[in-house]
Order: structure tokens, then C-alpha cells, then sequence
């Protein structure tokens, strides 16, 4: 009977070892997979981060971009106001020229047909 108390308390011992062996492997674990996780929340903060700045960045030279080229826009729309003004003023030139040409043209045939028609008295 006592052999097998005894066996039954060296079971018992044996027992509570691997059980607080157990404990402290499941301890070492969570805590190298706490550690683990830390890292990679780490990580994955520091590539955000990063991400963020380079959309940052990246949006900037957008912006700059898009402020040049409307800026360029109305440059050109500018021009293209003036270049037609001055389109619109060379027509009108060109028309009173014209309406000058016509007149100056039927004045000399009214002072032809005079002359013709002094000549004829004489």
C-alpha cells in the first residue's frame, strides 16, 4: 500500500511539473505572440504612415499641377479673348476701308460721267 502512495505522489509530482511546465511554454508563447503582433501592428503603422506620406506627396504635385495648368488655361483663354478682339477689330477695318473704297470708287465715276458730261457741253 505504501508503493503505491508512493507511486501515487511521484505521479502527483510528476504531474504538477508538466502542468507547470505547460504554464510557463503557454506563458512563453502568449508572449512571444503578444510580441509578434506588436511588431507587425508596429509594421503595419510605419507602412501606413509612409503610404501616407507619398499620397500626400503625391497629391500635392497633383494639385500643383492642376494650378498650373489652369493657370495655363486661362492664359490662353486670355490670349485667344485677345487675339479675337483683334480679329473682330481688323474686320472692322477692313470694312470701313471697304465702305471707304466703294465711296471713294463711285465718286470718281460721278466725277467722270461730269467730266463727260462738261466735255460734251463744250
Amino acid at each position: 500500500n505504501d508503493t503505491l502512495s508512493q507511486k501515487v505522489s511521484t505521479l502527483e509530482k510528476a504531474l504538477k511539473a508538466l502542468r507547470e511546465e505547460m504554464e510557463r511554454k503557454l506563458k512563453e508563447l502568449k508572449e512571444a505572440a503578444e510580441l509578434k503582433q506588436r511588431k507587425m501592428r508596429d509594421q503595419f503603422e510605419q507602412d501606413l504612415l509612409k503610404r501616407g506620406q507619398e499620397f500626400g506627396a503625391e497629391k500635392a504635385a497633383l494639385m500643383e499641377e492642376i494650378a498650373k495648368l489652369k493657370k495655363e488655361m486661362e492664359s490662353k483663354s486670355q490670349s485667344t479673348d485677345s487675339l479675337t478682339k483683334k480679329i473682330k477689330e481688323l474686320q472692322d477695318v477692313a470694312k470701313r476701308t471697304t465702305q471707304q473704297s466703294e465711296l471713294q470708287l463711285r465718286q470718281m465715276q460721278e466725277r467722270l460721267e461730269q467730266q463727260k458730261n462738261h466735255a460734251r457741253v463744250q
